[in-house]
């Protein structure tokens, strides 16, 4: 008897978001590659250690860097859609503070998806 292994799941997990588009555009955002939960954990690390002073001193820099890591988490989804940071924030309208909860609720989905999977 041949023993088989698939590395193909049933069903990959995923998170349904919806962008604000004409269109309304529904995507399925995947699990992320290690290093992309690194930058994202890294990124939140960074938003709770600074100051307003750092805040105010590198406000352009992190934005920048919110922007973009969000646009790295969306443009890996099962439509294959790639979206960029400039495009989130001037073709979609997504503002600073949801893009902040849509962190929170990203890291909650990818811990309940990989929580005992080792």
């Amino acid at each position: 008897m041949t023993k088989r292994f698939s590395f193909k799941r049933e069903k990959t997990p995923s998170w349904e978001i919806e962008l604000n588009d004409e269109q309304s555009t529904v995507l399925h955002i995947i699990i992320p590659s290690k290093g992309l939960y690194a930058m994202v954990e890294g990124l939140m690390d960074r938003l709770t250690a600074i100051s307003e002073a750092d805040a105010d001193a590198n406000a352009s820099d992190i934005v920048k860097e919110i922007y973009m890591i969000a646009a790295e988490i969306i443009s890996r989804n099962e439509e294959q859609l790639t979206i960029s940071g400039a495009e989130l924030e001037e073709k979609y309208g997504v503002s600073l503070e949801f893009l902040i909860a849509f962190f929170h609720g990203y890291i909650d989905f990818v811990e309940e998806n990989t929580s005992g999977k080792n």
